[in-house]
């Protein structure tokens, strides 16, 4: 992915369960990101009933050391 900033990263579904879950995985960042961090989980989980949808999002986030982690927070 190329973003607008010119900061770049790859993005990969590692997960897919249609109607249940998907699970994206970013890496591979330019700088400054990839000083911070090694990657970033997205996950999207989806419950079903007769009525709705309730959908969870997640992020975990993989710091590169200690001293990173509270720039990630």
């Amino acid at each position: 992915v190329m973003n607008r900033d010119g900061s770049q990263h790859t993005e990969e579904i590692v997960e897919w369960q249609p109607d249940q879950r998907l699970r994206i995985r970013f890496g591979q960042f330019s700088a400054p990101l990839s000083r911070l961090a090694s990657e970033f989980f997205e996950t999207w989980e989806f419950q079903r009933s007769v009525n709705e949808t309730i959908v969870t999002r997640t992020f975990e986030m993989h710091a590169k050391s200690m001293a990173t982690w509270p720039v990630l927070w």
